[in-house]
């Protein structure tokens, strides 16, 4: 939730565009992750997930720590209205 309340703040009126673009993204995330599971739990075992589950949290953790220290609510310079 966090990230899209500072979409809203950053991109104001162009939050429509910026909005597609993180849905346009979702979409091609969930035609390659089923590629990625199979190459990686290809005999669907508990170690497989395991390993999986690790790389995924470590992913998380990797770019979402950063994220409170990166953002702001200020308006991006091409948003602010003259």
């Amino acid at each position: 939730m966090g990230t899209v309340k500072c979409l809203q703040l950053r991109c104001q009126q162009h939050v429509h565009f910026a909005t597609v673009v993180v849905a346009f993204m979702a979409c091609i995330w969930q035609f390659l992750v089923p590629l990625g599971v199979g190459y990686l739990c290809p005999n669907n075992t508990p170690e497989e997930w395991s390993f999986l589950f690790f790389i995924v949290s470590g992913i998380v953790l990797i770019v979402n720590i950063p994220f409170p220290f990166l953002t702001t609510a200020e308006a991006a310079d091409y948003a602010k209205r003259f």
